[in-house]
């Protein structure tokens, strides 16, 4: 897991339930976290690196807020585990969304398709969120006011 320390309690709530698994969480200073990794770039940059699995819990699942952790995980080559919320449902076909404990287990029990669906999952984003796609849209809109 990664996050701001404001996000914290999202994934504090799973600490016992997730126990024996090697589990890493990169966050900033002020929390209530028994280990964590100091959040920079660079740390989090190598922590996604030595990952397989990302864990993204959801404190409102009707907010909307950006999906740029699920993104960063997914192309820093990392599967998807998440919550249900208005921010993931577009990647419903290459993340687990759903209850963590169900996701855990799915990661488990189908490790073998985890980098098929993580390079789907790529592709989607790199097709969808590119900066070209991204550029012509926001161009789009300053071409309406």
């Amino acid at each position: 897991w990664f996050g701001h320390e404001s996000n914290i309690k999202e994934i504090y709530k799973y600490l016992p339930m997730l126990k024996g698994l090697k589990l890493r969480l990169c966050t900033g200073n002020n929390n209530v976290l028994p280990t964590y990794v100091q959040w920079s770039k660079d740390a989090l940059k190598a922590e996604l690196a030595r990952s397989n699995v990302v864990i993204l819990p959801v404190s409102d699942p009707n907010t909307y807020k950006s999906a740029n952790r699920l993104i960063n995980a997914v192309m820093a080559g990392c599967f998807v585990v998440a919550e249900n919320s208005l921010n993931h449902r577009d990647f419903r076909d290459y993340v687990y969304l759903g209850a963590i404990k169900g996701g855990v287990q799915y990661t488990q029990a189908f490790r073998h398709e985890l980098d098929a669906l993580t390079i789907r999952a790529q592709d989607y984003i790199a097709s969808k969120y590119s900066p070209e796609r991204i550029g012509a849209a926001w161009a789009n809109v300053f071409d309406c006011i």
